[in-house]
């Protein structure tokens, strides 16, 4: 006899046909358990949507006090903290050139960074170098100002009749042809002219190379005739006039200057001054003259002397980093990625640069001994570009402001 199977409840039965119905169906779907919510399917729709991350830092101003070759640097008190990193940087890039001696921006009068470097101090004088030649300039309206010097049209000859009483085709050089560097006296090299026993008359010996006045040419023995005639008008010597006339109007002095045979300081070289004095004679340039509420030169010299006198063989200067476009009194004049400046320049890459419309003084000074260095004339000019003009713009948007 079979065994008799179990019968389920009917009510189980009910429920265990329901769920095989389930299960079909949702496999028939194609369906499964619904995924885990994203974080993104989660937020409340009423939420403001993530902000953007924000942008990466820019890498770190290399800090001064890590620069070997930085030796003091002063920095305005009360300077914005942007215009403070642009200058930061501009330091630094400075101190990579062990040819780097000082580096000195002074915005609207005041002296806003100093910056020293390999050995070089605040209290340093430098050598000028050719800077000497635009503070002849200076000397030379002084004078004038004082009527010491009649005019630049007066001949040499006037003040030094000695050493021109032999050299009758030469009574027509005048102090505005020195000035302009176009006298056409003859060419003295530079160390025979050191050498000679008297630095005066050995620039009047031989015959002129053309008629005073025709043609610019760049000479630094023949600009020892205008210390010449500053200490025979004055009846000093060019440095005590200097002192006196320039550097003690603006706290400052010459601490040293190289004497020539005679006695007679170098026109033209081998003048001593510390940087800090020296950008001020800059800033008097930019104010035309006036220093604080003194007048030290009148502006009608000051802007004679910035005035194009006489047009250059070669407008590329200093190895090719800046252009001229005409000569002064003794200043250079500058179209600086078109903007119109105005220079005191010396060998080695003592620049003393002002930019007028962004009343701005730059001094940059070098260790000039030896040969020049291409390499670091395209540094000096690579500081300028982008470095120090970056820091201080044109118009309201000066962070220095």
């Amino acid at each position: 006899m079979s065994a008799r199977r179990p019968r389920l409840h009917p009510t189980l039965a009910a429920v265990g046909l329901l769920l095989l119905l389930l299960v079909v169906a949702g496999l028939g779907s194609g369906q499964s358990v619904p995924p885990t919510p994203t974080p993104a399917a989660q937020a409340s729709p009423t939420l403001a949507p993530p902000e953007s991350p924000p942008p990466a830092p820019a890498p770190p101003v290399p800090s001064v006090a890590d620069l070997p070759r930085l030796t003091e640097m002063h920095v305005a008190d009360g300077t914005p903290p942007v215009l403070r990193a642009r200058l930061d940087a501009a330091v630094a890039a400075a101190a990579t050139c062990d040819r780097m001696w000082g580096l000195l921006a002074m915005h609207d009068g005041e002296l806003i960074v100093e910056a020293y470097f390999n050995g070089m101090r605040a209290t340093t004088p430098i050598n000028l170098k050719s800077v000497t030649k635009s503070l002849n300039s200076a000397m030379v309206g002084a004078a004038i100002d004082r009527g010491l010097i009649g005019s630049v049209d007066d001949p040499v000859a006037k003040y030094l009749p000695e050493a021109f009483a032999g050299h009758p085709d030469k009574a027509g050089v005048t102090l505005r042809h020195l000035l302009t560097m176009s006298s056409g006296l003859p060419v003295v090299p530079y160390g025979a002219f050191q050498r000679a026993p008297n630095w005066v008359s050995v620039l009047l010996e031989g015959p002129l190379r053309h008629p005073p006045g025709e043609r610019h040419l760049y000479d630094t023995p023949h600009t020892h005739l205008i210390t010449a005639v500053v200490a025979a008008a004055s009846g000093m010597s060019a440095r005590a006039f200097a002192d006196q006339t320039l550097f003690d109007p603006l706290g400052g002095e010459v601490a040293d200057w190289r004497r020539g045979p005679q006695g007679i300081d170098m026109g033209g070289n081998d003048c001593y001054v510390t940087p800090r004095h020296l950008i001020r004679l800059g800033e008097l340039y930019r104010r035309r003259g006036a220093w604080e509420d003194r007048r030290v030169l009148s502006a009608e010299w000051v802007t004679a002397s910035l005035t194009h006198q006489i047009d250059l063989p070669d407008p590329t200067i200093n190895h090719g980093t800046l252009h001229a476009t005409g000569y002064g009194y003794l200043w250079w004049l500058l179209d600086f990625d078109g903007e119109s400046a105005f220079a005191a320049l010396g060998h080695g890459g003592q620049e003393l640069i002002v930019f007028p419309r962004r009343d701005l003084v730059i001094l940059l000074t070098s260790r000039w001994r030896g040969v020049s260095s291409t390499e670091h004339y395209q540094h000096l000019a690579l500081l300028l570009r982008e470095h120090l003009l970056l820091a201080f713009t044109v118009g309201g948007d000066n962070p220095s402001e």
